[in-house]
């Protein structure tokens, strides 16, 4: 017998940190399209970034040294899906957690939905899908205004049927499809759950300027302990830096595309690991950082690097030391159904990164209103031969896509 448990499955994620090889048909680039947020998405995107920072440092800390990345916006807009199955204290802490306690359901709901439109189609170089979906067991009773609510505002496609061998094969036909092949066995046993809340995103950028990769080398990596040999493609390009004396680390921005999406490394000073740096940030100290980036001539080498991630009980310890508690133990989501006893499981996320030097050199675009003129400093070096940090976001809205940490390439 089934308990009466629930499982959302958050995130099935790929990205792909690679530009389109050579035998691809080229597109045509189009001139970046920014995302009209009104004010008040502006702050929830702030906001939003602040639950990343706080999620990212928790599971640094459960880590305890390991490679790490994840797509925080993928697993909060999961946490939106069930807030409108929750009521009382349970629905309270997944919005505080999120950022939005000052905010309704109603724009909790409009900023997802118009954000993930928006991501869409800012960029036509960047391959770039989001895709929700819901997998119902046939003899679970869901409430009819939340199904509707998960297919009218996240486009969340509903699904019926007993859960068996078939049931696992279609959830791994849909991760495999909606992944492009890298996710193909997301399930590997029939769920003892009633109810499964997927989310899949699939990104793959083009770097703006490529890396040359008869330029790529062996050199060392230092790690927190010992070194290691790793392979770093070279280049001499024009990109924005953050490096000021007061700080204890520096940035440098990597675009892609017609710039609408980006890659920031922020690589810490040789006196501090990188956990410490993690420790030190939180969303205003980064938006502040990225806005004070100003254009040289950078020096940049930067290691391959491949890795795979999957969290599951991170992820639930990670959220119930951001007040997450109830949802896990004694829940109210009597918007989802009117059964008794219902609790969340777990969370699943798995996550994929390839970062290689493939590329084509797109055309100039228009800026995103930071400082672009050519600074009068003297050029820089930016060698990540050490432990550091990466995040991607949209430059329009600033909202962060993925964020992880390379101790060893």
């Amino acid at each position: 017998m089934k308990k009466n448990i629930l499982e959302s499955y958050s995130t099935i994620l790929l990205l792909a940190c690679l530009l389109l090889t050579a035998c691809e048909e080229e597109e045509k680039l189009q001139a970046r399209k920014d995302i009209p947020l009104t004010r008040t998405e502006l702050n929830m995107v702030e906001a939003n970034n602040e639950f990343t920072f706080s999620l990212f440092n928790n599971l640094v800390e459960i880590s305890q040294g390991s490679n790490l990345m994840i797509s925080p916006f993928s697993l909060s807009e999961v946490l939106g899906m069930l807030a409108n199955g929750a009521a009382g204290e349970t629905k309270e802490e997944i919005i505080k957690a999120l950022g939005f306690e000052n905010y309704s359901i109603e724009e909790v709901n409009t900023y997802y939905k118009t954000l993930r439109k928006g991501l869409l189609e800012v960029d036509n170089s960047t391959q770039l899908s989001l895709a929700n979906s819901v997998w119902i067991e046939e003899n679970f009773s869901i409430e009819t205004a939340f199904k509707k609510t998960l297919e009218s505002e996240y486009k969340a496609s509903v699904n019926v049927l007993p859960f068996n061998n078939s049931m696992v094969e279609k959830v791994n036909s849909w991760c495999h499809h909606q992944t492009n092949g890298r996710i193909t066995q997301f399930l590997t046993e029939t769920p003892r759950e009633e109810l499964l809340l997927l989310n899949a995103l699939y990104f793959k950028g083009q770097w703006k300027e490529k890396f040359d990769p008869k330029e790529t080398k062996e050199k060392i990596f230092f790690k927190e302990a010992g070194t290691t040999r790793s392979h770093y493609m070279c280049q001499d390009l024009k990109a924005l830096c953050y490096s000021v004396e007061e700080e204890n680390f520096k940035l440098l921005q990597l675009p892609y595309g017609n710039q609408a999406f980006n890659m920031t490394i922020a690589l810490p000073d040789k006196e501090i690991s990188v956990d410490e740096l993690v420790e030190s940030l939180s969303a205003e100290k980064w938006a502040s950082c990225i806005q004070q980036m100003k254009n040289y001539n950078v020096h940049v080498e930067l290691p391959l690097f491949t890795a795979e991630f999957e969290y599951t009980d991170k992820l639930k310890s990670a959220l119930q030391k951001m007040g997450v508690s109830t949802l896990f133990e004694s829940a109210n989501l009597s918007g989802i159904s009117s059964k008794k006893g219902l609790n969340i499981s777990g969370f699943k996320q798995k996550t994929y990164i390839e970062v290689t030097e493939e590329g084509t050199t797109a055309a100039a675009v228009s800026g995103n209103g930071m400082d672009m003129s050519p600074s009068s400093l003297a050029a820089q070096e930016f060698i990540v031969n050490r432990p550091f940090v990466y995040v991607i976001q949209e430059i329009s809205t600033g909202a962060i896509l993925f964020i992880g940490k390379v101790m060893e390439p």
